[in-house]
């Protein structure tokens, strides 16, 4: 997701310029960051990078500024595209599936402290670490930045299942 927000921001650059020079300039740039690659080069390196890569200890945050290409007119940050593109809305509500919420909301019902509940977002957590092979920190910010959008979830099933 990373190189495809890099093309993102190219690909915005060369559809804006107007000039051949500059079009041209930049279809240059975006040949020596963007490799064409077969199938089993790509399960390598993704085979390298995870087998190495420690868990949790690499950033995925990355600057709007690290994304950006200098000519485009992208008003957005490429760095909240990025993170979008990685775990979006849509896809972090697949985890919590009826089932799910059914499990919360027996958790917040039987008990007077918030672990039981914890401990439910917890193993909803670590399966999207496993099954979106992402780091339990990031996962954790998106469950967070995401909140409002899964209480309102959960009511609207508390609602419709009373």
């Amino acid at each position: 997701m990373h190189e495809f927000t890099h093309c993102i921001a190219h690909i915005l650059t060369v559809l804006r310029l107007d000039d051949v020079k500059l079009t041209k300039r930049e279809e240059e740039r975006l040949r020596k960051k963007i490799h064409l690659i077969a199938e089993d080069d790509t399960q390598k390196i993704l085979w390298d990078i995870t087998a190495n890569r420690p868990k949790g200890e690499y950033s995925l945050h990355f600057p709007d500024e690290h994304f950006r290409t200098g000519d485009e007119d992208f008003k957005f940050s490429y760095s909240d595209l990025y993170i979008n593109l990685l775990l979006n809305y849509e896809l972090l509500s697949k985890f919590f599936t009826d089932h799910r919420k059914e499990q919360l909301f027996r958790a917040l019902k039987e008990s007077d402290d918030s672990k039981s509940a914890r401990a439910v977002i917890d193993e909803i957590e670590k399966e999207i670490c496993q099954k979106e092979n992402l780091s339990i920190d990031f996962v954790k910010k998106r469950v967070s930045d995401f909140q409002n959008n899964i209480v309102h979830s959960l009511n609207e099933y508390y609602r419709h299942h009373q």
